[in-house]
């Protein structure tokens, strides 16, 4: 790995909710650089998985997303890594389908290029995506899914050709008018 996820050891400190076996599968999937699909059944998996796809990103993050969920952005070791990011010059481009300017967390105002969905687009499913290398998918889920906290996803740290291509995706199809912060 060529990025230090977990410094000083706080591993087991920042992530005490996620199982360490679990843990053991994604550190080895980004050490070996596998291309390998790693399944995310709830709400501490996908900031665990998040986190990491914005810990590795050297130059992009392209987020699409329902809203810009409080109980997600406001987690305290998302908003930190938001703004590692930012501040090593990775360029953060994130769409949402509703929502307004009030609703945006103060992580990722003024730091991110905020965007409206376009409105033809079909895409269901929230999606991440880091330097066209590495994705995050969820499956279709309802507001009172968050509520729960019973969100599923896959992600996939080495999969270039499918990453691109949802890059690609993204770029041309979901992207619509710039949101002014």
């Amino acid at each position: 790995m060529d990025f230090d996820i977990f410094p000083n050891g706080s591993l087991q400190q920042d992530w005490k909710e996620i199982d360490p076996q679990y843990q053991q599968i994604v550190i080895d999937a980004l050490d070996r650089k596998m291309d390998l699909d790693i399944q995310n059944s709830d709400m501490s998996h996908a900031i665990f998985l998040i986190y990491i796809l914005i810990k590795k990103a050297k130059k992009k993050i392209r987020i699409f997303t329902g809203k810009l969920w409080d109980g997600f952005y406001n987690d305290s070791r998302i908003s930190k890594v938001f703004e590692e990011a930012v501040n090593k010059g990775v360029n953060i481009e994130i769409i949402i389908e509703s929502g307004k300017i009030k609703d945006i967390p103060k992580c990722i105002s003024n730091k991110v290029k905020l965007f409206h969905m376009n409105k033809k687009n079909p895409l269901k499913n929230h999606i991440i995506i880091s330097d066209d290398e590495s994705f995050r998918i969820e499956q279709p889920h309802k507001d009172s899914d968050l509520k729960s906290r019973s969100i599923k996803a896959i992600v996939n740290f080495n999969s270039p050709d499918i990453a691109k291509k949802m890059g690609e995706f993204f770029d041309n199809h979901l992207r619509g008018e710039e949101i002014i912060t």
